[in-house]
């Protein structure tokens, strides 16, 4: 997270986010987060997460949008975690920093907890598979409310919009490259079967597992892609943190 951006989190903040929520604020115990503040917290005597997002990263209707349709799939007996609402019976709090503003949603917590590499099963990555393709079978039908804000497609996401900040005058042939994939892609075929809003991270370090059973959180990079994207992304981690002793030719 940018140093600018640590500098805007205050106490003050954090207390008023926890207010609107109906947090405990003794509760509240800060964990990990890369592009947000993430906090465990206690509402009426159950865990759940909270979240501030500053509206350089995020701006309160791309959240909403996540939202929305992260309630649409919990509502569907997908293993996610659902939003919850504020006092004031909204799913985003819009609260003023010093520069800019914080976006603070909270969620249910997920059940069980997270498996490191040698705790992996089979079961699991079976399930974890189930468990995405539900997601997109269910996200074919999602069709967010007239008016109602959207997330970007992956092409117009900040990474690929940015892309030539990131490369200098010698990478004038990744530039040529990356500008002939893009195309390619953007040409591909795609319908309802084969794109539509997807997770985008989902790997290990975003489920909890119960038993066998994996619940997936941190929407917070889903996009419009093609659905094979989640599996490449899952599968990707899962044969680069599968457990020593396992036969990686069986899962070739």
């Amino acid at each position: 997270m940018k140093p600018e951006i640590k500098q805007l989190f205050t106490h003050a903040l954090i207390t008023d986010a926890a207010r609107r929520f109906g947090l405990e604020i003794d509760s509240i115990t800060p964990l990990e987060g890369f592009e947000n503040y993430v906090c465990e917290a206690s509402r009426d005597g159950s865990p759940c997460i909270l979240r501030l997002s500053h509206d350089s990263h995020r701006v309160p209707d791309e959240i909403i949008a996540e939202l929305d349709w992260l309630a649409y799939l919990a509502g569907n007996n997908v293993r996610v975690c659902r939003p919850i609402r504020s006092q004031n019976n909204q799913l985003v709090e819009v609260l003023e920093a010093s520069s800019g503003r914080f976006c603070a949603v909270v969620f249910e917590k997920a059940p069980g907890r997270m498996v490191r590499r040698n705790d992996q099963t089979s079961a699991m990555t079976v399930n974890r598979g189930r468990l995405l393709g539900r997601m997109h079978v269910l996200t074919k039908a999602y069709i967010p409310p007239a008016g109602h804000p959207r997330r970007v497609h992956w092409h117009e996401t900040h990474d690929f919009k940015s892309a030539r900040t990131y490369l200098g005058p010698s990478d004038a042939k990744v530039i040529e490259r990356f500008d002939e994939l893009v195309a390619s892609l953007r040409a591909t075929p795609h319908d309802a079967d084969s794109y539509g809003l997807i997770h985008m991270d989902a790997h290990t370090g975003n489920m909890f597992f119960e038993g066998d059973q994996p619940t997936l959180f941190d929407f917070d990079d889903c996009e419009y892609d093609f659905f094979i994207s989640d599996i490449a992304i899952s599968l990707f981690y899962a044969i680069l943190f599968l457990p020593e002793e396992w036969n990686y030719e069986d899962y070739a």
